[in-house]
């Protein structure tokens, strides 16, 4: 593999790297980060406020954004930073602690227990689930974080602590829980799905029924079953956030091709645009001159192997501002989660509420 150099050789090298599954890059990502990166990063995952890095670090793993620069990929602070998280024995450091419910944290958390020796790793993902988080059966803080690091450790799915978390992430499957928080838990059964075992069995076996449910529970479901199945028919269209995730690049390419030759061409190459599609190349340059699809052609062809480095859009900073619920009081926000119009917004209020504090 040849080492990335600029920020389309990071984009293209996390592109492809499955949720869950990128461990490995370490050593090429952190060839381009400065002196001192891995433990500034450790912090920028910790910090509760979700504040901006220092302009003063550049390089292609980072994208300036307002008061700063911030990393190209949100799994750039977790396998560069998770090595600088120490532990002492085979307690969970008190640093982590305090800072775990970040709203950055949940991955720099899972890789830094992913990265203890494996004698270790069960006894530290049973402490890190004691700590239930605040207000767990509304927000779920720790559950979804554990899901984590079974996403980013699925070794772990033959210990006993396992089913007692799959098991509460699926129970968050469910129509009367905000819509971000189902999402979350998506997020954390995908990586899980493809795996053999019982629990991966009972992961896809929920997802396959969510798909007829409700939209916000369809979009979970075909989330996960496109990291474990091939999906084919008029679903299709659910399935491309969980394949992407995935990096499933064939079937990909697949659907991109068949939309360009439908006619489709811009949803076609807005998809292109988010992983590497190498083999049509070709048809993605001869768009690069169409006033309309010009721009879609340039962004997918940064990703591909020997492009061009064009320039990419710069990362939105995420600081956890008051919002305007800051003014709400917490019961009034519990009360609002009982109203399917102002569920998510008041669930996302509290989360960030209890982030923060």
């Amino acid at each position: 593999m040849t080492p990335p150099r600029t920020r389309a050789d990071v984009r293209r090298l996390l592109a492809l790297a499955p949720d869950g599954s990128a461990h490995g890059l370490h050593a090429a990502l952190a060839l381009l980060a400065p002196p001192g990166a891995a433990s500034r990063l450790r912090d920028y995952a910790f910090d509760r406020q979700a504040r901006p890095l220092g302009a003063d670090l550049g390089g292609p793993l980072f994208v300036p954004v307002a008061g700063g620069v911030a990393p190209i990929d949100e799994r750039i602070p977790a396998i560069l930073g998770a090595p600088a998280v120490a532990f002492a024995d085979d307690a969970l450091p008190i640093e982590l602690l305090r800072f775990r419910f970040s709203p950055r944290a949940d991955d720099l958390v899972a890789l830094a227990i992913a990265h203890q020796p494996l004698p270790m790793q069960p006894g530290l993902l049973a402490q890190l689930a004691a700590d239930l988080g605040p207000d767990p059966d509304v927000l779920a803080l720790s559950v979804v974080q554990c899901g984590r690091v079974l996403a980013w450790a699925p070794h772990l799915l033959e210990w006993p602590i396992a089913e007692e978390i799959i098991a509460g992430l699926l129970a968050l499957l469910d129509a009367n829980r905000p819509e971000p928080l189902v999402a979350l838990a998506a997020r954390a059964l995908a990586p899980l799905a493809p795996r053999g075992g019982p629990l991966p069995e009972l992961i896809r076996a929920q997802a396959r029924a969510l798909v007829t449910r409700a939209p916000a529970l369809a979009r979970a479901g075909a989330y996960i079953l496109g990291f474990a199945e091939d999906p084919a028919g008029a679903m299709v269209e659910t399935f491309l956030d969980g394949l992407v995730a995935a990096a499933n690049v064939a079937r990909l390419a697949d659907l991109v091709a068949g939309a360009l030759h439908a006619g489709d061409e811009a949803a076609g190459l807005a998809l292109a645009a988010r992983v590497p599609l190498d083999p049509l190349a070709p048809a993605f340059r001869a768009a690069l001159d169409d006033p309309e699809l010009g721009a879609l052609a340039a962004d997918a062809l940064v990703l591909i192997d020997g492009a061009e480095d064009l320039p990419l859009p710069a990362v939105p900073s995420t600081p956890v501002a008051a919002g305007p619920l800051a003014a709400v009081s917490d019961d009034e926000l519990l009360a609002q989660l009982d109203d399917p119009a102002l569920r998510d917004d008041a669930w996302c209020a509290l989360r960030d509420r209890a982030r923060r504090n």
